[in-house]
């Protein structure tokens, strides 16, 4: 079973790669366009397996009670590639 490691930053690029190998889900160009735009901004965690981002999730922060603590994130999307079949 491969490790996978967490990763948080940004990786804008690996995003545009995984949405465009799940055209059932992300057909959209539009859609994907905006979403690799926000993921310049967006709190990102990286799945990596053997150095290679094979998934993501973009976090939207709803609001913030203080600047160190954030009341409710949501993950808006948490797609994984069909690049590695692992």
């Amino acid at each position: 079973m491969p490790v996978v490691e967490i990763d948080r930053r940004q990786d804008p690029a690996a995003v545009d790669r995984i949405l465009r190998s799940l055209p059932d889900w992300f057909a959209i160009e539009e859609a994907v366009v905006n979403y690799v735009e926000s993921a310049w901004r967006r709190d990102s965690f990286l799945a990596i397996i053997d150095g290679e981002v094979v998934g993501v999730a973009l976090v939207n922060r709803q609001f913030r009670i203080r600047s160190d603590f954030v009341a409710r994130p949501d993950s808006d999307m948490c797609p994984l590639s069909r690049l590695t079949n692992r």
